[in-house]
């Protein structure tokens, strides 16, 4: 079974990745279900928790789509938007967080609203944040059967060319909202070379998966310019 989001009326099934465009996708696919906005006070949650609970199975879809991104650029993305933006590792939120792995971060004597290269220095702590660990962890994590479900996939800098496909299936204009795009922009020239080569073995896995799509020399090449 390969779960995620379906538009029955459209044929449509789709699976999310966290800093992958998911809020912004997650959006317009409840619009184009319902044909209204989705209303966060109305339903009482937010938008990943309403999906959440109604998972379907997409693998008879006609058109199954998964948005993939770079390894590295998804985490950072993800440290800015989490970290810099909503301050989730931040005294605030970590007091008002139940899991035990916020209250261990709080007791121990490692800094709080970390900057980049702190996160990298006190990385093993940080990450077993549940919130830091769903953003950050790789995706191949949330794709039980790899790539092989999918009959579209489209990368990050294609997202227009999605829009384009769905457009065409649903026979009107189709537009994803901008939504998370808070926090400073980082790029991969703000690492070092021993942070680049951390997270290449980090995400060593991903790579694998993605390897016709992005590729470890890519982004040494990018770093280099």
């Amino acid at each position: 079974m390969n779960k995620g989001i379906k538009v029955k009326q459209y044929d449509i099934g789709y699976k999310d990745l966290p800093k992958v465009a998911c809020t912004s996708i997650k959006h317009a696919l409840y619009k184009l279900k319902f044909n209204k906005e989705y209303n966060r006070q109305e339903l009482g949650v937010h938008i990943h928790r309403y999906f959440f609970d109604k998972l379907e199975d997409i693998s008879d879809a006609n058109y199954r789509f998964l948005i993939i991104r770079d390894p590295i650029k998804r985490f950072l993305s993800g440290y800015s938007n989490r970290v810099t933006h909503h301050k989730e590792l931040s005294k605030n939120y970590l007091e008002k967080v139940k899991h035990q792995n916020a209250k261990m971060l709080l007791a121990k004597d490692i800094p709080l609203n970390p900057g980049l290269g702190q996160f990298f220095d006190y990385f093993e702590d940080y990450i077993n944040v549940p919130v830091i660990n769903h953003h950050l962890k790789p995706c191949i994590n949330f794709l039980d059967n790899g790539l092989e479900p999918f009959n579209y996939i489209y990368k990050m800098e294609e997202i227009s060319s999605f829009e384009n496909k769905i457009s065409s299936i649903i026979g009107q204009d189709f537009k994803l909202p901008r939504i998370q795009t808070g926090g400073r922009k980082f790029s991969v020239k703000d690492l070092t070379s021993t942070q680049l080569e951390f997270l290449m073995d980090f995400y060593k896995e991903d790579y694998k998966l993605l390897k016709e799509f992005y590729t470890i020399d890519d982004i040494w090449k990018e770093w280099k310019r």
